[in-house]
């Protein structure tokens, strides 16, 4: 069994030495893990990548990068980069006229799937009008009755889908106030007819009646560029981390998203890794069973190989 500098394991296997090696099973009690950060831990990424992604890693200036590698390089207008949020960095947007427009493609409200997933923190700021369509808006696509937006619903600080072509749709979470100033994690998929919304990783309402909306407007992300002045409700408060996927993610993929930000917004560098309960340990030390790291994360899927120095896990 190798050791490395990452770790230290207290092997309890009656009848085995852990100087030995042997074939078959050894049963670990407890591992103790210094200076693993969560960056060093990482998450499985969703099996295929995005098709927009900005991580808001860094200050861009008046622009800001799709680590997707696609090219949709967004405009920034007014919103200003802060070295805050649950990856490290965000735009913070100030309740008035600021957005970012990414263009009028990727036309993701018109796809048969997709998955829109944004980190956001509301900070109880800015104007709502007394609409609901003028609730402020995380991320928009809309033009004259071809609506497709996620925002904070005014009348009691819900966040969900609102959607308008030849009718309206909605999925929307009301039983919490999100203008609170906390960061949150939404995520909306599309399968074809079925839709789901996402919020903190828990599935908060579903519909089996989701439909394509035909919108020639830019994408906006903190606002909207509909020609109703009504919809124009800029957000007010931060986000990060918006992704877009061509395909509806899995459960599981949607509660990685969510997990990922919450463990590096809560933990940025727990002091170590303590395995409790019984866990087994084979061949170049794959560990399962249930670990808890500092701060009252816990993980209950496999971590992976630890000898290797690289840190995987999955919620």
């Amino acid at each position: 069994m190798r050791n490395t500098r990452w770790f230290q394991a207290v092997l309890v296997a009656a009848g085995v030495s852990a100087s030995v090696a042997h074939a078959g099973t050894v049963t670990v009690d407890r591992i103790f893990a210094d200076g693993i950060y969560v960056r060093e831990i990482g998450m499985r990424p969703p099996k295929a990548p995005e098709t927009l992604y900005y991580p808001f890693a860094s200050d861009g200036g008046g622009t800001t990068e799709d680590m997707s590698g696609n090219g949709y390089v967004g405009t920034v207008s007014g919103c200003v980069w802060t070295n805050s949020g649950p990856h490290g960095g965000s735009v913070f947007f100030d309740g008035v006229n600021d957005y970012i427009d990414v263009g009028a493609a990727p036309d993701f409200p018109a796809w048969g799937a997709y998955t829109v997933s944004v980190w956001f923190l509301h900070n109880g700021g800015g104007d709502f009008g007394e609409y609901d369509q003028c609730g402020h808006k995380i991320i928009d696509k809309t033009t004259w009755y071809h609506d497709w937006c996620i925002y904070l619903w005014p009348p009691n600080g819900g966040v969900g889908l609102r959607m308008y072509e030849n009718g309206f749709g909605y999925l929307i979470d009301e039983t919490v106030n999100y203008k609170d100033g906390v960061w949150h994690h939404v995520a909306v998929t599309r399968d074809g007819t079925d839709g789901q919304l996402w919020l903190d990783g828990v599935l908060k309402a579903s519909c089996g009646t989701m439909f394509p909306v035909y919108s020639s407007s830019d994408v906006c992300v903190g606002n909207s560029f509909s020609g109703d002045s009504l919809q124009q409700k800029c957000w007010s408060g931060m986000l990060d981390e918006v992704r877009i996927f061509d395909r509806a993610l899995s459960s599981n993929e949607v509660v990685r998203l969510y997990t990922e930000g919450a463990l590096l917004a809560t933990n940025a560098a727990p002091d170590a890794v303590v395995v409790s309960t019984n866990l087994t340990v084979m061949g170049g030390l794959a560990v399962t069973g249930q670990v808890s790291f500092a701060g009252g994360v816990r993980y209950v899927l496999p971590l992976g190989d630890l000898s290797s120095g690289i840190y995987t896990n999955a919620p």
